[in-house]
């Protein structure tokens, strides 16, 4: 008597969560997926768990890796997580000088608007998807205090925080 099994390359999209402490990822495999699955992010030689799910990663480019364990094969997806920076320090030292997108690239920032108010709501620069700030206004330097902006995205709702320029 001979059994068979059932097996295939994982088929699967990605929902990614990011501007947040808790930046996630979570695996959403395809229905028709008839296979024995785990997951690894970044390495796809180890570090593998059963939970499609992954938390507090970095903002920035990364891969996903989905191993059937019935021998069929590894596939992978790179994304990219978009975050922002919480400080920035315009000192010129060549560090943090500007503020800006982290994890941005062509493909997840295109429609992209960025607004930067000081704290009474008054605008004081917007930036595309590349851009980035410098800690000026009208060519002064603002002072060391909290900052807020809004990104505006094409096709996704917007989303609203605040950073710390020190000088």
């Amino acid at each position: 008597t001979i059994n068979l099994m059932a097996s295939s390359q994982a088929i699967f999209q990605l929902e990614v969560n990011g501007f947040s402490d808790r930046n996630t990822v979570e695996v959403i495999l395809d229905e028709d997926n008839n296979g024995d699955y785990v997951f690894s992010i970044d390495d796809q030689f180890s570090n593998y768990q059963e939970e499609p799910v992954f938390q507090n990663l970095n903002a920035g480019e990364h891969r996903i890796y989905v191993k059937d364990l019935n021998g069929c094969g590894i596939t992978y997806q790179d994304f990219h997580i978009l975050g922002i920076m919480k400080f920035f320090t315009p000192n010129q030292d060549g560090i943090n000088d500007t503020w800006n997108l982290l994890g941005r690239n062509p493909e997840n920032t295109q429609g992209i608007e960025i607004f930067i108010f000081d704290r009474f709501g008054k605008l004081l620069t917007s930036i595309s998807h590349v851009g980035q700030w410098d800690g000026t206004y009208h060519g002064k330097q603002m002072p060391s205090n909290e900052y807020w902006f809004l990104v505006t995205f094409k096709d996704a709702p917007d989303f609203k925080g605040h950073f710390t320029l020190k000088r």
